[in-house]
């Protein structure tokens, strides 16, 4: 995987994945054939949609025609049905349903499983502290094709509730995009998010997506430009706590950021956390771990893109701390400000094992943060992966990660240091190196 080679924030095949969630949300609802009870059509045959709801039978259709519907606190009263809005020629959306302030827009709280259907709705508009919908008592619930936007509290909130969100764009929301909380330990579930664009929310913690006691699998989602607004924000971008078996595969996480920690990702309690073929791009955080931040967690990253961080204390692309371990194999880490810092860690790097490993990796062009009590695991760094010596070392850095870099830069040659093997090391040979610095081509 070469640096240079994932797509512009927001531009190119990105861009392309938010005009379709956009603009052609629901298509995929289009010419199905499943066979179900009844048709209600709003307000064809009923004035408003929970007096629909509450005629409807398990199986049930609620068709709700093109306009604004002013209501608030719908709930499916554990009803097996679908309520969905309708289609524009282009296939945007033509129903909204706005709360007005007056509360959440729906109510998901009787035990409802994944046949209770939410489809081709904007939702917006909730206030009183509410979601745009809130799932919650053991509930589940399938989101497909919605536009959940403009909600006081969070876009979509769970706790206790479980679920499913394909295909839909949550912006613009006070709090985070989607929030789900389980019960730890005795229960973990699978939310699933796919193929959604999550972008411009804004919370102290996992302003675009948090995820709590879960098992989640989050898929071909776009995550940008979520900001967490104060010092104690963490994970702008994604939030795990005390998950297990988590699983991010294709997505792109860029331009979110913290204005504490992990302006990108942060995880904390995690185990067996899976992340494969994502990029994250163009995060940043005010403290540390601008890409991301692992704490008290085990992951490993597969074939990712870690480039154009920053973290204005450390760890732009990674920063590990306390007793964690990852695991990065194929990933490209470039050009990031702060690259990749380990803190505290209790073990050495350069096993699968251990803090941190690297396997056929790509690194160039970073910024390396060195503090004291990172001088063994750098020493041990960069006498295991003599190819990373693209390092610029900064005004905090001493004198033995200097001699570190001069030893690892020459170590081919007869006596260590000795760059021009005239046989003594000097600073004849410093200044050849200082001559070659730069990126590695």
């Amino acid at each position: 995987m070469m640096c240079g080679s994932e797509n512009s924030p927001l531009g190119g095949e990105t861009m392309n994945r938010i005009a379709a969630v956009v603009a052609g949300l629901s298509l995929a609802f289009v010419g199905t054939s499943t066979t179900f009870a009844g048709t209600i059509d709003v307000p064809g045959n009923y004035a408003s949609i929970q007096d629909a709801i509450n005629a409807s039978v398990n199986g049930d259709v609620i068709n709700i025609a093109a306009g604004t519907y002013n209501e608030h606190s719908l709930n499916t009263a554990g009803k097996a049905i679908t309520i969905k809005g309708t289609l524009n020629g282009d296939g945007s959306l033509a129903t909204t349903i706005d709360a007005q302030q007056g509360g959440m827009v729906f109510e998901v709280n009787s035990g409802e499983g994944y046949d209770t259907r939410i489809e081709n709705l904007i939702i917006t508009g909730s206030g009183n502290n509410d979601p745009g919908i809130e799932c919650t008592n053991n509930s589940k619930v399938s989101i497909n094709g919605c536009i959940i936007t403009a909600n006081q509290r969070h876009g979509i909130y769970a706790y206790r509730g479980f679920p499913n969100v394909t295909d839909c764009l949550i912006t613009n929301n006070a709090g985070s995009g989607i929030y789900c909380e389980g019960l730890y330990p005795s229960q973990w579930d699978f939310p699933t998010i796919s193929n959604c664009v999550i972008t411009g929310n804004s919370s102290n913690v996992g302003a675009g997506i948090y995820l709590d006691k879960l098992s989640p699998i989050i898929t071909d989602c776009v995550i940008a430009d979520n900001v967490g607004p104060t010092p104690s924000s963490r994970g702008a971008g994604i939030f795990l706590a005390l998950n297990e078996n988590a699983v991010i595969s294709g997505c792109t996480i860029t331009g979110n950021s913290s204005d504490g920690n992990g302006g990108g990702f942060y995880t904390t309690g995690s185990f067996n956390t899976t992340i494969t073929n994502t990029q994250f791009l163009d995060n940043d955080a005010r403290d540390f771990g601008g890409a991301l931040l692992i704490k008290d967690s085990q992951m490993t990253m597969t074939n990712c893109t870690i480039k154009n961080n920053s973290a204005w204390d450390g760890g732009g692309g990674v920063y590990v701390e306390t007793s964690s371990t990852i695991i990065l194999t194929g990933c490209s880490i470039c050009n990031n400000s702060g690259w990749v810092q380990v803190l505290e860690t209790e073990e050495a790097l350069g096993s699968t094992t251990n803090a941190l490993s690297f396997i056929n990796k790509e690194c160039e062009g970073n910024v390396l943060d060195v503090v004291a009590q990172q001088q063994e695991q750098i020493d041990q760094l960069l006498a295991m992966n003599t190819e990373l010596m693209d390092l610029h070392v900064q005004q905090q850095s001493e004198i033995q990660d200097l001699q570190q870099i001069v030893t690892a830069c020459c170590a081919a040659q007869s006596c260590a240091g000795d760059e021009n093997n005239d046989g003594v090391v000097n600073i004849e040979d410093l200044l050849i190196i200082i001559d070659a610095w730069g990126p590695c081509i």
